[in-house]
């Protein structure tokens, strides 16, 4: 799979460990990006590279929609709902179909996760976070195969 720069949220970015709330280090400008991915399904990608430990339990990823890059008072455009940390495993890939439809009312010039914790985490959980028009679907072959 090819991830555009330009679609990319957040680049091995560690999350919740300046509070239980924070942006993505990267925004998308879709004046940047035109007809994004016309015809096609997008799919909002979140892959964790390094579990979340500390007091906090919980981690809910939001795409976000605002008319500022600084994304201040952002509008929430779909959200994964509370995930377990214990879940978050590195190698963790959440893979959503964006809801076209309903986007084109709420989408604003800037795209960017919001990630929120249920509190801050001792040692913060590792992300990377992107739109993209493929799905991951690679097959995983077996580690015990010889070639004669």
């Amino acid at each position: 799979m090819y991830i555009d720069a330009q679609m990319l949220f957040s680049n091995s970015q560690r999350v919740c460990d300046g509070g239980a709330t924070e942006l993505s280090t990267n925004v998308v400008d879709l004046k940047n990006i035109r007809d994004l991915g016309a015809g096609q399904i997008l799919y909002w990608h979140i892959l964790s590279e390094e579990i979340p430990a500390g007091s906090g339990t919980t981690l809910t990823f939001n795409l976000v929609s605002d008319d500022n890059a600084s994304l201040s008072s952002p509008s929430v455009i779909q959200s994964t709902g509370a995930i377990a940390k214990a879940t978050l495993v590195a190698g963790y890939h959440l893979q959503i179909p964006v809801a076209r439809g309903a986007l084109s009312t709420v989408w604003q010039q800037y795209l960017g996760v919001q990630y929120v914790g249920d509190n801050t985490f001792a040692s913060t959980g590792i992300m990377t976070s992107w739109i993209g028009i493929d799905a991951q679907d690679n097959i995983k072959y077996p580690d015990n195969i010889t070639i004669s």
